[in-house]
């Protein structure tokens, strides 16, 4: 492997070293990034969060706090089995904020901690690939937060996926390096904790990237025999002490899941659903594309006919237009082992993700066995964001290279910053037209939508986001094209790479503000009515919640005002009336 550092890095101070400084940028812009849900009392809240996963974290800590094993949940029906449900993460780490931080605070850590993870193990497994740290340092801003990392914030049992991916590489990769058990111990500790969430997709992800690494680890040594040993037997041992270290939710969860809907796979249908559209590879570099989900009926949102005739599991596949324009210059990169090995994990995991789309996903249903227990093949595109946000540095590290590089090589840079300036203004000119002419854009949308759903849309507003949007992609794209032209100018390499991850990073971070909704305190920490009614009356015979199933129709017979829209009134409603009632999944 080429990972060694360069002398100059080694013999550097404490207090010049970059995996210090780098690590503590990353947790600065952390910080601003998610500064309202950190610093204020509100709580995240869409989908399942707070209807599904909140009372059922409420009850497993409240079996902590009393001294219990978690085993039995009385709440749900007559009761079920606690423990043996993995949607608790009983033995997850992030239960420990709960000693120290309230209960709500301690919720919300739970999907905080993870982007931030993920950024420093991107950054440190970019380290231990070979990459510098100033490109590394932009690989990991990219990573933490873009576009399908912050979606998974909407997922409590799988956004641990999000650190755990970068960090399963990089102690593999250490691992296969050193000789000791420490290293072997801390890769399957790593996957022990991926194993306690359960989540078969996920695992088949990080299975992706170990095999990729494998794959570059065979490539790039002198005895490959040896080589494919090493990794055969370092895998072996982690995958043995990751299973030791999960057992205790693991063996539980087997004994319930003859029980579960998951024993005999997931149907066709409802495996594949949630497939990645063509369309959503536009969304990688225009941001908001399919405008805002948020919404009750999803009135400012006009996707469904491409996402199953609701929002994107993932709701948003933006990664940036600096992000992909950096990636494709990692072409030139000649690091040609590790680049052809990134982009071959893009290529596959995308071709996973469009699953239904790609006609040799249901050959892979019917005689892989393991694909049947995991659903919604758009979760595969978190690798692929991980290998571009490796390419995009191995881009970075080719500019800063360029003002000593050959003559033909600058014509080279200089073709791919001309080809971002014509797709710029491509951009700009759509933005440009329809500005001139919203109807006309508001007409293309309708279109694809189909007749029920149009009745409740608002187009104006679609419209005018579409187009933000587009201009976004076109600025961002020209500024990032025109950095790459004069990259060869610059005399004071120090700006190249500040400059660099001030556009990305300006990019990703002011679209991606709005992909995790919040709402306040009071509509977190409340008793509903129908325990309240229940308190009233006494409990001298069984009640029933039923669901007002006219909230969950396709479309509203109106159009809602603005200052209604949010999907928030749907999750206080549920929470209200004491739902959703059910347990195991």
């Amino acid at each position: 492997m080429d990972s060694v550092l360069p002398n100059s890095e080694r013999k550097r101070p404490w207090n010049h070293n970059p995996d210090l400084w780098c690590p503590l940028l990353l947790l600065f812009s952390w910080a601003l990034f998610f500064s309202d849900p950190l610093f204020s009392s509100s709580n995240f809240y869409f989908r399942d969060i707070l209807n599904f996963h909140y009372p059922l974290r409420k009850v497993l800590i409240d079996s902590y706090a009393s001294g219990e094993f978690p085993l039995w949940n009385p709440y749900i029906f007559l009761g079920q089995p606690l423990l043996a449900n993995p949607n608790y993460l009983a033995f997850y780490p992030t239960n420990l904020f709960h000693l120290f931080v309230p209960f709500d605070y301690a919720f919300k850590l739970h999907f905080l901690i993870h982007p931030l993870l993920g950024g420093l193990g991107c950054y440190f497994l970019q380290r231990r690939l070979g990459l510098e740290a100033r490109p590394a340092f932009a690989g990991s801003l990219i990573y933490q937060f873009s576009g399908p990392v912050l979606s998974f914030l909407n997922l409590y049992t799988i956004a641990p996926a999000v650190a755990l991916l970068p960090w399963a590489g990089w102690s593999f990769l250490r691992a296969l390096q050193a000789n000791g058990w420490t290293d072997k111990l801390l890769f399957g500790a790593i996957l022990g904790l991926q194993i306690v969430s359960f989540e078969p997709l996920m695992f088949q992800c990080i299975a992706l990237l170990l095999a990729g690494l494998g794959v570059l680890h065979i490539l790039e040594s002198v005895d490959r025999r040896k080589a494919a040993g090493r990794i055969l037997w370092t895998g072996l041992t982690g995958a043995a002490f990751g299973l030791a270290l999960g057992a205790l939710q693991v063996i539980p969860t087997l004994e319930l899941l003859p029980l579960s809907a998951r024993i005999s796979g997931y149907d066709y249908s409802i495996q594949s659903r949630w497939s990645m559209h063509a369309a959503d590879f536009l969304n990688l570099i225009v941001p908001n594309l399919f405008g805002n989900p948020y919404t009750v009926y999803r009135v400012t949102y006009w996707g469904e006919r491409y996402h199953d005739m609701r929002e994107p599991y993932l709701v948003s596949f933006f990664v940036g237009t600096v992000t992909v324009l950096f990636g494709c210059l990692s072409a030139l990169s000649a690091r040609r082992k590790l680049k052809l090995t990134a982009f071959g994990i893009v290529l596959l995991s995308s071709l996973l993700a469009v699953g239904k789309f790609n006609p040799m996903y249901h050959w892979f249903y019917q005689h892989v066995p393991v694909f049947r227990l995991g659903r919604y093949p758009s979760k595969y595109f978190l690798i692929a964001t991980l290998a571009l946000a490796i390419l995009a540095a191995l881009g970075l590290e080719v500019l800063l290279s360029a003002r000593e590089a050959s003559s033909s090589r600058k014509r080279r840079i200089r073709a791919f910053g001309l080809g971002g300036l014509v797709v710029a203004a491509i951009f700009i000119g759509f933005w440009l037209c329809m500005e001139q002419s919203p109807e006309f854009l508001g007409g293309l949308i309708r279109a694809n939508l189909p007749p029920g759903l149009a009745t409740s849309k608002d187009f104006p507003w679609i419209a005018s986001q579409l187009m933000s949007s587009t201009r976004s992609a076109g600025v961002f794209l020209l500024l990032s094209s025109g950095f790459i032209l004069a990259s060869p100018l610059f005399t004071r390499q120090v700006l190249l790479p500040v400059l660099a991850v001030s556009i990305a990073g300006a990019e990703l971070m002011s679209s991606n503000m709005s992909l995790t909704p919040l709402i306040s305190a009071a509509d977190v920490g409340f008793v509903s009515e129908v325990n309240l009614y229940l308190q009233k009356s006494g409990l001298a015979r069984p009640y029933r919640v039923v669901s007002l199933d006219s909230l969950r129709s396709v479309s509203p017979p109106l159009q809602l005002p603005s200052s209604n829209r949010s999907w928030a009134w749907f999750t206080y409603f549920f929470r209200m009336t004491g739902q959703p009632m059910y347990g195991i999944m």
